[in-house]
């Protein structure tokens, strides 16, 4: 089951009913080694091309050994991703409820998004099926659309039993006015002994971040930059709050702030914090030709990169990397305190709030009767968070774009019957490692 967003009148319930011009009816008898995906999967190929491959794609015409060709699959339509806002989420809703038990693929290659299918399809099916696959450009508040989506998943998880989750928050500026009611401890590191916190520096964001995501979390708060930025002593005012947090015994630790180079101190201090069995999220940076920033580079940490709330990856993201995991969440115009913010730091935040929210869910009464006693000790690794966050992901230009409500299964009965089969599937997860 999938969240449903609002839709205007008149229109498909993804878009627009009308096919827009600038895309391109193509039927060819594409064949090409390949695999057959799941409906709507979108993988990108964007590798360079000969000129007439380019060429080819340009005319709208995919060519039959195209990267991107599979097996026993024919292109039916090619949309310009210059000129169209596809949601490959929406359309594969879109797809899943078309009749016909064929497959479906989405996929790009060079400027475009390419329809592959292996359905036959008569021109009057094609032509009713590509008029509603056209999706309305994003609104500027589709992170609420994807909050919709995401409630789909908590509503099923919430906890009935459990204990909450502790989580850390290490970020830079000063507490909301409103702190003292969100039963936060909190610890300046700026102003070491300094009851009287600077009021004239930004709110910290990541606390209603993290409770849009999770809302049973005792929070604690290091504050270690006057503002969202480093400064020269950023460092080892961050080492002595991992280690505070450690000391709090929390289960997780979101880091809101980047470093440019790593310290020994810090590398350390984040090794004890693994041993200890706290998952930490670290921000990956901002900059497409930037290097992802410290410590989200660090192995044990989960480096977070952004989405918009269609999971489209936020072109201010570095680049992925090629030795680790790439995992992007809701990061652009996110709802938070009196503002809407954007940044890999925000993502951080989220991400850590849909880790407590798996680590609630496995600690509820039941769970132990449905989910292996490996397993429980599994999901609390960076191994064990990372095997459930692929199951909740799909690839996208070289990240892996988390959906959380992809845990759970297509059709369910009611809540429990979801709540039973996440179980399941949680624990065959955690299992395989």
């Amino acid at each position: 089951m999938w969240g449903k967003g609002k839709r205007k009148s008149g229109s498909s319930r993804f878009g627009r009913k009308s096919a827009p011009p600038n895309v391109t009816d193509s039927v060819t008898d594409s064949s090409a080694v390949g695999i057959i995906l799941s409906p709507g999967a979108l993988e990108s190929n964007s590798q360079d091309s000969d000129q007439r491959e380019s060429r080819k794609s340009e005319e709208g015409v995919p060519s039959a050994s195209s990267p991107w060709a599979s097996k026993g699959m024919r292109a039916i339509r090619t949309f310009s991703i210059d000129s169209e806002d596809i949601d490959p989420w929406a359309m594969r809703e879109q797809l899943d409820e078309y009749p016909g038990k064929g497959h479906w693929q989405l996929k790009q290659h060079l400027d475009r998004y390419i329809l592959l299918t292996d359905q036959d399809l008569k021109q009057d099916d094609l032509a009713s099926l590509t008029s509603t696959l056209r999706i309305s450009p994003p609104t500027e508040n589709d992170s609420d659309e994807w909050f919709e989506r995401f409630h789909t998943l908590s509503k099923v998880l919430e906890s009935k039993t459990s204990t909450p989750v502790k989580i850390a928050v290490i970020d830079g500026g000063v507490l909301p006015h409103d702190f003292e009611s969100k039963k936060i401890t909190w610890r300046n590191f700026v102003t070491e002994g300094d009851s009287n916190v600077d009021s004239s520096g930004p709110d910290i964001v990541s606390l209603d971040l993290i409770r849009k995501v999770y809302d049973r979390d005792e929070l604690s708060v290091a504050v270690v930059s006057p503002g969202s930025s480093p400064n020269e002593h950023t460092a080892d005012y961050m080492a002595r709050a991992i280690e505070w947090a450690i000391g709090e015994e929390v289960d997780i630790i979101s880091i809101a702030i980047g470093l440019e180079t790593r310290t020994e101190r810090l590398e350390k201090i984040l090794r004890k914090a693994a041993t200890a069995s706290i998952l930490v999220f670290a921000c990956a940076g901002t900059g497409k030709n930037m290097p992802i920033a410290y410590p989200a580079r660090m192995r044990n940490v989960f480096c977070m990169f952004s989405t918009d709330g269609h999971l489209n990856v936020s072109k201010f993201n570095p680049p992925p990397s090629p030795f680790a995991e790439n995992f992007a969440i809701l990061g652009e115009g996110v709802s938070a305190g009196k503002r809407r913010s954007d940044g890999t730091s925000v993502s951080a935040a989220i991400a850590a709030g849909v880790a407590a929210l798996l680590l609630d869910f496995v600690r509820q009464g039941d769970a132990s009767k449905k989910i292996h006693p490996d397993a429980l000790e599994r999901v609390r690794t960076k191994d064990g968070m990372t095997a459930l966050f692929q199951l909740m992901s799909r690839r996208a230009n070289g990240y892996d774009c988390i959906a959380p409500w992809l845990l759970l299964p297509r059709r369910y009965r009611d809540d429990e019957d979801a709540r039973e089969r996440a179980w399941q599937t949680i624990s065959e997860a955690l299992l395989h490692l």
